[in-house]
């Protein structure tokens, strides 16, 4: 009859330890790479969590991350973009990224009407964003309205 290996109760915790460790370390690194990683990283390498472009908010809210003159005025998310307001000395700047292809970008000089929101023009296309809507303009013809996700 074969001799019984018994386990201690220490060898078990011990075991376990590592086991948690070892869990904790791996979940640690993939949410520090896809908190990290930036789209045109992303594209660069190959990389692609399994998230949208901009998978975390901080990712997308840049206004910080530009530099030290850039700040954050305002933000706002829809179905199919980001978009920042953000204070670069002391010019609003308006950034519209499009979700599908964190490439897509546009920075204009940007202004607040009342009753209206934050305004940018780029020729004779206009953005119009506030906390309920982004509306993009070809002239006075309203080319497309999405409607603004509300903030938790």
């Amino acid at each position: 009859m074969p001799p019984h290996h018994w386990i201690s109760l220490d060898q078990i915790v011990s075991l376990l330890v590592l086991v948690v460790l070892g869990l904790t370390m791996a979940l640690a690194t993939q949410v520090w790479m896809a908190e990290t990683i930036t789209p045109a990283m992303a594209a660069e390498t190959g990389f692609s969590p399994s998230q949208p472009p901009f998978p975390m908010a901080q990712h997308w809210r840049i206004c910080a991350q530009r530099g030290i003159r850039w700040r954050e005025a305002d933000f706002f998310e829809t179905d199919r973009f980001y978009i920042n307001i953000c204070w670069h000395g002391n010019q609003l700047r308006y950034i519209g990224m499009a979700k599908d292809d964190g490439n897509n970008t546009i920075e204009l000089p940007a202004r607040f009407e009342d009753r209206r929101g934050f305004v940018a023009e780029n020729g004779e296309y206009r953005y119009v964003v506030n906390g309920a809507t982004l509306r993009i303009y070809w002239g006075d013809v309203l080319m497309q309205e999405d409607e603004v996700y509300p903030r938790h």
